[in-house]
């Protein structure tokens, strides 16, 4: 997801202008989020640099996921964010949003992440690890700001507030984009991820895994092994997902 990065659920786009100044929404100090237990939701408010107050919904409440979901559906038309629900929800991650609201009540921007692990627990109170091993992975998979949003640095907003959680959780930090928007990524501080995670969470064959420098080893157990026939997974949930070129409009 870049600052317009629709980012299909596996596609996360990057913009077809580069960040040149401070936007209002990225000079905001990032706030901590709480995640709320499944089925839940949440605001939150925080100011812009001008004064103006943006709310923040996150969560995974049933009127969250519609509104978001229909939000992703019509800048995806060939994508099927309900059948990459299916494929999440089957190896065990939470589906989970997290949008800027207008003061109309318009959903401006919204960010859909993947909690794969346990995240049931509260937020750690340590700065540091208390293990080695990480357990716990957060993954952007999808990222959208409706056109005349574009430009407010909104995604780039939720992006920061994801960084966030991914710390205060102890999880690490990934991001399935879209071939072209890779660079745009990485101008977000992410890299290629060409380990063996990439099994487990790059579930779609047109997708690029992308992780943060500092994220810890990961726990083996929950990687599959490689596939004996060296044959991707190419069922049609995973064609035609095109979330990049909305996201390179974002940060225009």
């Amino acid at each position: 997801p870049a600052e317009n990065p629709p980012t299909g659920t596996p596609k996360v786009a990057a913009p077809h202008r580069s960040e040149t100044a401070m936007t209002d929404a990225t000079a905001a100090q990032v706030p901590d989020v709480n995640l709320e237990a499944a089925g839940e939701a949440a605001e939150l408010v925080y100011t812009t640099r001008n004064g103006e107050a943006k709310v923040i919904r996150h969560g995974s409440s049933l009127d969250l996921i519609s509104k978001s979901t229909n939000l992703l559906n019509d800048e995806f038309a060939e994508t099927d964010p309900e059948k990459d629900f299916e494929k999440w929800n089957g190896l065990g991650a939470r589906t989970y949003f997290l949008s800027v609201v207008e003061p109309s009540g318009v959903m401006g921007c919204t960010m859909r992440i993947q909690l794969d692990g346990d995240f049931s627990s509260a937020p750690s109170p340590w700065g540091y690890a208390p293990t080695d091993i990480c357990t716990k992975r957060l993954v952007v998979d999808y990222v959208v700001t409706i056109e005349e949003l574009q430009g407010k640095g909104y995604a780039s907003f939720l992006l920061e507030l994801v960084k966030r959680i991914a710390a205060r959780y102890h999880a690490n930090c990934y991001v399935l984009a879209l071939e072209d928007s890779c660079v745009y990524w990485m101008s977000k501080g992410f890299e290629l991820e060409s380990g063996p995670i990439d099994r487990r969470l790059n579930l779609f064959p047109d997708t690029h895994l992308l992780k943060l420098p500092t994220n810890r080893p990961e726990d083996e157990s929950v990687i599959p092994p490689p596939d004996e026939d060296g044959a991707e997974d190419e069922d049609e949930d995973g064609d035609g997902m095109e979330g990049g070129e909305d996201a390179e409009d974002e940060d225009e």
